[in-house]
Formats: structure tokens, C-alpha cells, sequence
């Protein structure tokens, strides 16, 4: 039996979950200055950016999953992107799944499909839109 977290989309056109289990979720916790913990989480879906709080999250136990379920991925890949403040010092981290896990894996969604809309950077200002690629580390669970 495992114990996953289920990401649903709010992009009404797509609402499709992810299915991601708690060591995964964990590895892509961000948290801010007082304590919350957030995610940054890109749908492999559709691309459609999110943040969300981790409380806000559900969970599922899952007896048997089948092998190709598709929801279920091994491989989360953390993307820092720049915000619109040239002179900003942080940067914004996102997170999505790979298709594959390896050095260098690849994206469910490509980045050029990403809607960012919304998403900021831990000093407030918008992720740039196109989004801008900082640097990129795939991790496998």
C-alpha cells in the first residue's frame, strides 16, 4: 500500500490529477519566510503553473497501481526561472515530472508550453514570461 499525494489542476480545461508519492512531494516542498509550505508545480498535462500549499493537498492510499497508470512518476525535475526584476537576487523554483529518469530527462511538457501566469518569486515580482531557464536538477525517487 503506498501513500501518495494527489495534485488536481485547476486549469478548467484540463482538472487531471497527479498522482506523486510523499517522498516525491517532500523533495519539492519550498517553504517561505514564516514557515508555510508551498509548491511550485507544473502540470504535465497541460502546463499550467500553480502554487499551492502542501496542506492543500489531498491524499490517496493506493493498493495496486498498475504499470501503466502514467500518473505515477519517478522522476521530478526542479527548474529555477527568472522573475520580470532584472536586479532581482532570488529566483523562482519550479517543479514538474520527467518522463524518464536520467541526467537529463525529459520534461513530461516542454518548457515552451508552460503558462506561468500568476507565479511569483519569493520576492514578490511575476515570473518572466516566456519562462527563462536559471538551471535545471533532475532527482529520482
Amino acid at each position: 500500500m503506498a501513500l501518495l499525494a494527489v495534485w488536481r489542476c485547476e486549469n478548467p480545461a484540463c482538472e487531471l490529477e497527479t498522482l506523486m508519492p510523499q517522498a516525491l512531494l517532500e523533495m519539492m516542498t519550498l517553504r517561505t519566510v514564516t514557515g508555510e509550505r508551498y509548491l511550485h508545480f507544473v502540470c504535465p498535462h497541460c502546463g499550467t503553473a500553480q502554487r499551492r500549499s502542501i496542506s492543500a493537498l489531498r491524499t490517496q492510499e493506493i493498493n495496486d497501481l498498475p504499470a501503466d497508470a502514467g500518473l505515477l512518476h519517478p522522476t521530478v525535475v526542479h527548474i529555477a526561472v527568472r522573475c520580470e526584476q532584472a536586479m532581482c537576487a532570488t529566483q523562482a523554483t519550479l517543479h514538474t515530472l520527467a518522463k524518464s529518469a536520467a541526467h537529463h530527462a525529459e520534461l513530461v511538457l516542454p518548457v515552451s508550453k508552460w503558462n506561468v501566469a500568476g507565479l511569483r518569486c519569493p520576492e514578490g515580482h511575476p515570473v518572466k514570461a516566456p519562462v527563462e531557464v536559471i538551471s535545471i536538477r533532475v532527482h529520482e525517487v
